[in-house]
């Protein structure tokens, strides 16, 4: 949904086989270009974006599901930082065919990628409700001043500061 703010976003592979006993470093990027799925080939296959956007994972037991966090990129396909045409998973080491996983079009359903992604309303400032903006007070006058808290779906209410500020040069300086 718009306005959203990303949280979490975790997919899940699953290793079938691995050809050896030897755990192996693999990375996750996102696709900088397009493909069809029907017609790619080794020698057709998406240019992919590295840094910032690599996630770094390590693999070990075979018949085994790991979860890789991949939020940076997800969010950056959300945010249109990056054009959203997939991710692709390879082996740091160029090469390597140790390891084998279950796609999309194998097995049960339990046994095939999934992206699970988690997001939550994005913080609100908080908003000033007394005294009305513009009002000029006097050195020495006591004001009471109040406003409606912000709000964030993952930080507890009573965590939250509030630094006021104020200005005696109509804001050429500010002090608290």
């Amino acid at each position: 949904p718009a306005g959203v703010k990303i949280l979490r976003a975790d997919l899940t592979i699953y290793v079938t086989t691995s050809l050896n006993s030897i755990t192996e470093s693999f990375e996750v990027l996102p696709l900088l270009s397009a493909f069809n799925e029907a017609t790619v080939t080794w020698n057709t296959r998406p240019n992919l974006i590295s840094n910032p956007y690599v996630v770094d994972f390590t693999l070990g037991a075979p018949l085994t599901s790991y979860v890789i966090p991949i939020a940076n990129i997800v969010e950056a396909q959300y945010l249109g930082t990056i054009v959203n045409r997939g991710i692709a998973m390879r082996a740091k080491v160029a090469g390597s065919t140790s390891y084998k996983f279950f796609t999309s079009s194998d097995g049960a359903a339990a046994y095939r990628p999934s992206l699970f992604i988690e997001y939550g309303n994005p913080p609100s400032a908080p908003g000033l409700t007394a005294p009305a903006a513009g009002v000029l007070w006097y050195k020495g006058d006591i004001q009471t001043i109040s406003w409606s808290p912000a709000t964030d779906d993952n930080i507890a209410a009573n965590a939250l500061v509030y630094h006021v500020e104020y200005s005696g040069n109509s804001g050429g300086t500010w002090a608290s």
